[in-house]
């Protein structure tokens, strides 16, 4: 006598479908009183593997693509600005030996500098390892790739090419006031760094709209303070390449700066608002 019996399939994305089969309870080798027979009289039950390695292959492809989301945008962007803070405290230490030997409130400005800006980098390492995905962002390799120059390019300058004949000497005066404007700066920079947060990006990306703290005086307050320590280091040491460098992230950040702010216009409503109230962008009273 033959059965007629009815089980569910795997196939994805059809878990209540069914289909039939015929058992034939004599032909089965495990009724047969004469042992098992040829198993082509069996209908054999196969479960469908496809579904299941494709269920597999999209829980993989999730899994790398988290993982690569993780590398770029915070554990390698926190890598690099701990490499920078590390460079920092070497020149940190190089200071206070200088200082050791020639005690002087250049050298103790100088050492002061140092240990501002390895706080100031502190708050985007903090930020890359703990914010929350952006709600927009600017995908352009070209605006990228100005951010990222930006923030590493004199520091790259400094490290592995030749700074370069000096262009003209510097007073004792001359530097002492260019200390200051790089000790002000610094302090800006963390300062701002603090009021970000959270959403502090290398490229344009929406988290938040800020409008506390410095960003009341400017747009772009940390922009306006590497502006200050940029003028402050080059005029203390005027030699070509570095120059050259500090004109070259000028630039580059007049075009992060274009891309920020068009990317949170059309994200943030109160950004129209914000600008009319903070009408400066980097400088006060000028731009």
């Amino acid at each position: 006598m033959q059965q007629v019996r009815t089980v569910g399939t795997t196939e994805p994305n059809n878990l209540s479908s069914s289909s039939s089969y015929v058992f034939d309870p004599e032909s089965s080798p495990m009724t047969s009183k004469d042992g098992p027979r040829n198993q082509s009289n069996t209908v054999l039950i196969g479960t469908s593997t496809r579904g299941i390695a494709s269920s597999e292959m999209s829980t993989t492809r999730r899994v790398l693509g988290r993982m690569r989301r993780l590398l770029t945008s915070r554990l390698l962007p926190a890598s690099a600005l701990a490499g920078l803070v590390f460079w920092q405290l070497g020149a940190l230490v190089a200071e206070l030996q200088e200082f050791n030997l020639h005690p002087g409130w250049i050298v103790l400005g100088e050492c002061l500098r140092s240990v501002l800006y390895a706080l100031f980098l502190c708050f985007p390492i903090a930020a890359f390892l703990t914010h929350e995905p952006a709600r927009s962002r600017d995908g352009s390799r070209l605006v990228t790739c100005a951010a990222v120059a930006a923030t590493f390019l004199l520091a790259g300058l400094g490290l592995l090419v030749p700074s370069g004949m000096q262009l003209w000497r510097t007073s004792s005066v001359v530097v002492g006031i260019a200390l200051v404007i790089t000790l002000v700066g610094v302090a800006l920079a963390a300062v701002s760094a603090n009021s970000l947060g959270g959403s502090f990006s290398f490229g344009p990306q929406g988290r938040a709209l800020v409008v506390r703290g410095p960003y009341r005086l400017v747009r772009h307050p940390i922009y306006l303070a590497e502006l200050a320590m940029i003028v402050g280091v080059t005029v203390v040491n005027p030699r070509l390449v570095p120059l050259v460098g500090a004109f070259a992230v000028i630039v580059l950040q007049l075009v992060r700066i274009r891309a920020e702010e068009r990317l949170l216009r059309s994200t943030f409503p109160g950004f129209s608002c914000y600008a009319a109230a903070t009408r400066y962008r980097l400088i006060p009273f000028l731009w």
